[in-house]
Formats: C-alpha cells, sequence, structure tokens
C-alpha cells in the first residue's frame, strides 16, 4: 500500500469491562473492522450485507458474490497487498481468503503452538518487504510465508482471556508493530525477524488501531485517548479531551494518514484531524456510529455502524447508504430447493432438481446480468453463457413453482 498503515479496530463503551462484554454478539458482527480498502475506482467496503465494491463516481454499491466464504462467516477486515493485486478478506471465524480478481482462496494457519483450531478473528494484517502476509488474530499473529506462529502478547494476568491483534503495519526499518487489545493490558507490542515472540511496549489500557507517520512515530487509538509512540526516545504521548480542549469527549476508535502527513481518526459521532500543530473535529447530520476511516488522496472516508459512506472533502460531508444505494443481488440465506449444478468450457450451464424449474437469471462477481432464461417447467434445463469459458464467480437466481433458490457457484 502506499503508507504504512492499516486500519482496524473496536469500539468501547465506557461500561465495557467484564468477558461479557468481549462476547457480546453486537460487538462481535459490528464494532471491530478494518473495513476499507481503495480499488482505484472503487472501495472495498466491508459491510453488515457482506463485501461490497464501492464506485467512487456513481456511489453505485454491488455486493461480492463468493462461494468459498461461507454464507454465516463475519467479514470483519479488507487488505490489498503492497502490489495491489490481491485483496485479503479476514472473518471473524473462518479465517482469512485471497482473492485474484478471478479465483478466491482460503489461507488455513499452521495448527504448531495454537490449539485452538483456526486462526479467526482476522482482524489485521501487514505486508513485509517480501509483499508476505501477515495476520493478527485472536491470541496469535501469523507470518504466512513460513507458516509460523507467534503470541501476541503474553499473558500473566489470570483474569483476562482477551488478547487480539487489532491492527499492524511495518515502519520504515522493517520492524512490525502491533496495536494490541488485552483489556487494561497490553496496548502495543512490536517484532523484528529472528524474535522468538512480541516484545511488550506499553501497558496500561487497549489499542483498537495504529498508524506511522514519516518519521517512524506510532499514533495509536486506545481506550483512554489517542496515543503516540517514539520508538527512538520511547516517550508515550496522550491526547484526549482531559488534556486538550479542541479533541472532543469520545472514544477515538480508527485512525489513518493521508498524503500531506495530517493523521485523521474517527470516534463515533466526530471526524478529527491532527496537522502535526492543533487538532480540528468536523461532524454533520447523519455522521454516527463512525467504525474505519481510509484517506485516499484529498478525499478521507468514513464507515459508520449504520452502513453509510461518508466522503469528506474540501470540508464538506457527502455519504450514501450501502441498503439504499446496493444494486445486483443481495446474498441470503437460501431457504429454497437444492439443485445439481454442472458446466463446461464452451459455456453451457446444466440445472437440475426434483421441482419444475421456470426461470434462472445469472450474475456475475460485479452483480450484472450476464444471462436469462424462462421454461415452461421442467426438471432438467440448460443455460448458455459465452463469457463463462473464462470462470469466475456467478450466482444463480432458479424460480421453481412455489419459490426461488439464490446458488453461489465457482466456475474455474
Amino acid at each position: 500500500m502506499k503508507r504504512l498503515i492499516f486500519v482496524i479496530f473496536v469500539l468501547y463503551t465506557a461500561s465495557a469491562s467484564s468477558a461479557a462484554y468481549y462476547l457480546d454478539p453486537i460487538y462481535k458482527n459490528d464494532f471491530y473492522s478494518n473495513r476499507i480498502e481503495d480499488d482505484g475506482a472503487y472501495l472495498w467496503v466491508a459491510s453488515k450485507y457482506g463485501l461490497i465494491h464501492y464506485e467512487k463516481s456513481t456511489e453505485k454499491c454491488t455486493l461480492f458474490n463468493n462461494v468459498l466464504i461461507p454464507k454465516k462467516a463475519v467479514i470483519v477486515s479488507v487488505f490489498k497487498d503492497k502490489k495491489g493485486k490481491d485483496l485479503w478478506i479476514g472473518t471473524f471465524e473462518d479465517e482469512s481468503y485471497k482473492y485474484d480478481g478471478n479465483l478466491l482462496t482460503r489461507y488455513s494457519a499452521s495448527t504448531e503452538n495454537y490449539p485452538y483450531g483456526p486462526l479467526y478473528r482476522s482482524y489485521s494484517m501487514a505486508f513485509d518487504s517480501e509483499n508476505n502476509p501477515w495476520i493478527g488474530g485472536y491470541w496469535f499473529y501469523t507470518d504466512c510465508a513460513k507458516n509460523k506462529n507467534y503470541v501476541v502478547a503474553d499473558n500473566a494476568m489470570s483474569d483476562c482471556w482477551e488478547n487480539f491483534a487489532m491492527d499492524m503495519a511495518y515502519d520504515s526499518k522493517g520492524k512490525l508493530w502491533i496495536a494490541v487489545d488485552q483489556r487494561k493490558y497490553t496496548y502495543l507490542a512490536s517484532y523484528e525477524n529472528g524474535d522468538r515472540s512480541s516484545t511488550k511496549v506499553l501497558q496500561g489500557t487497549a489499542a483498537t488501531s495504529l498508524a506511522i507517520d514519516s518519521n517512524d512515530k506510532i499514533w495509536l487509538t486506545c481506550t483512554d485517548g489517542i496515543h503516540n509512540y517514539d520508538p527512538v526516545t520511547k516517550s508515550d504521548i496522550k491526547y484526549s479531551y482531559d488534556n486538550n480542549p479542541d479533541i472532543p469527549e469520545t472514544i477515538y476508535t480508527a485512525c489513518d494518514i493521508d498524503e500531506s502527513g495530517n493523521i485523521w481518526f474517527v470516534g463515533s459521532n466526530y471526524l478529527l484531524k491532527y496537522d502535526q500543530s492543533k487538532f480540528t473535529y468536523y461532524n454533520c447530520n447523519g455522521f454516527d456510529q463512525a467504525r474505519s476511516v481510509y484517506c485516499d488522496g484529498p478525499v478521507v472516508w468514513v464507515y459508520t455502524g449504520n452502513d453509510d459512506i461518508f466522503r469528506f472533502e474540501g470540508e464538506k460531508f457527502t455519504s450514501v447508504n450501502i441498503g439504499t444505494a446496493l444494486s445486483g443481488i443481495k446474498v441470503v440465506e437460501n431457504e429454497g430447493k437444492d439443485f445439481t449444478i454442472t458446466y463446461d468450457k464452451g459455456g453451457v450451464v446444466r440445472i437440475s432438481g426434483d421441482v419444475e424449474i421456470r426461470n434462472i437469471n445469472i450474475y456475475n462477481v460485479s452483480g450484472l446480468l450476464v444471462a436469462s432464461a424462462s421454461y415452461s417447467g421442467e426438471n432438467n434445463v440448460t443455460v448458455e453463457i459465452p463469457a463463462i469459458s473464462k470462470g469466475g464467480i456467478y450466482l444463480l437466481k432458479v424460480g421453481y413453482l412455489g419459490g426461488e433458490s439464490i446458488i453461489k457457484s465457482v466456475i474455474d
């Protein structure tokens, strides 16, 4: 990516102090997530509906239809590698996936030193100098190239079961920095090549996001305020409404750095900018439950828990609601009949079932209709799609007597 930052975060509440808080399903499904990634004329957004492809110029939102990610998996993060080629998708309960523009493949971490099963809660990711991904999750983070796991932060506190790598980024010297949510204990850790485990750097609160500026200073959003850590002097400066009247009272949960070196933070109702000398905050009607921030040239993008995408440019806000702007077919739980689907390289799809098929619509990954056919009520039908010989991810909407089924399929 064009800068040393990967945004990922959790929204905390003042009363969130018990273990039950971490197990709350609303917290799980909504308040985590590095939700925004750039894709040229588009953004990738991890929304409540699933992974969205958002066209910046038209505000059109299209659902990324896929078949390999389980339907019930909660997508909590999305990243592009350094070359801007592969898209990595992190889920809460089903590890991570790589999408190369055509095929979607699942990454399964090593179980060495990891007795808990898959590396789930994949909140964070960073890419080393060779563009190899490192994935951070619950208790561990993984060097994917070597398929080796490392403990996020050793925990000697018997009352702390939480240990999450919430965000990760490399500095200019090749050191990996990790924003840690270990409740009130470790909130910043580091790793250098050759180390056996992470090094605890700062303790006393919980971090949700980090960004590294051009001087290799580390900015963190934490439950007690915004922190700025200098690895050279080992000084840690905290900024909050307690010591700075220009900072509104809220908990800031995500940060990013623009091309001019300004650091941007979001915290529920506020977008906050630090220009290396002072803080300035912005908000507008409807700007609420801010979850993620992404700097894109002169534009700052914000995703909210209400599934709104805000564009901030020239000190003005515009917004679009994903649910309202969503085009294509929304993937839903398939409560319809099951069908057998086969295909050949010539572009012929064959569908059979035990009910009378009335119509079929087939959509590509962008949500565009590529084929449609109607039938008088047959159990075995065919549909021709010449472009299907190229392969890819497709969604089939099959109408039959008494209902319809939505089926996801990969054609390789």
